[in-house]
């Protein structure tokens, strides 16, 4: 039998200055948008026997997965369409790495993914977020390069135009 690809997760993107490809003169030079890095775990969505459900990187059964799992079933999901990948942030004070949420838990809708792979734009992916009741990351109109960083804050991910991403991590977040 053929396996089915059911998720569709993020290719792994590094910090700025962490590979050859993310030193500020290799970066393209392409239209980019900046999000908050929301402090949690990444969690891909699947639907497996008619549910939805999350995995973290490398991992069906993991902490983090099956509580994003359970806090999943606490937004409005049925917006989520059937044949794509949603990518979270799972978070909850349990999972606390380094930012404050003051006890809050909830899922951060980061991306979508078709199956073929193919990224859908943010404004679909507001969309989606505001129907089913998702957070989603801030947007910040900064030059991520020489950006200065707020409070309680972990840093930023730039997604450029042709889908590479990249890491930059508040001198906060880069002490531990």
């Amino acid at each position: 039998k053929d396996a089915e690809i059911v998720a569709r997760p993020f290719s792994k993107f590094f910090n700025l200055f962490e590979m050859p490809e993310t030193m500020p003169e290799a970066l393209p030079r392409l239209p980019y948008e900046v999000q908050e890095k929301v402090d949690g775990s990444c969690g891909s969505a699947f639907r497996h026997n008619g549910a939805w459900r999350l995995a973290t990187p490398g991992a069906f059964e993991s902490e983090q997965a099956l509580y994003g799992t359970e806090l999943l079933k606490k937004y409005n999901w049925d917006v989520l369409p059937l044949d794509v990948t949603p990518i979270f942030e799972i978070v909850y004070p349990g999972n606390r790495i380094v930012i404050d949420y003051n006890g809050e838990e909830f899922l951060s809708l980061l991306a979508i993914f078709e199956k073929n792979g193919q990224e859908w734009h943010s404004s679909r992916v507001d969309q989606i977020a505001h129907q089913g009741r998702f957070k989603r990351p801030r947007y910040y109109t900064i030059d991520p390069l020489n950006a200065a960083f707020e409070e309680n804050t972990e840093g930023y991910v730039v997604r450029y135009e042709n889908g590479f991403r990249l890491k930059i991590k508040s001198p906060i977040y880069s002490q531990i």
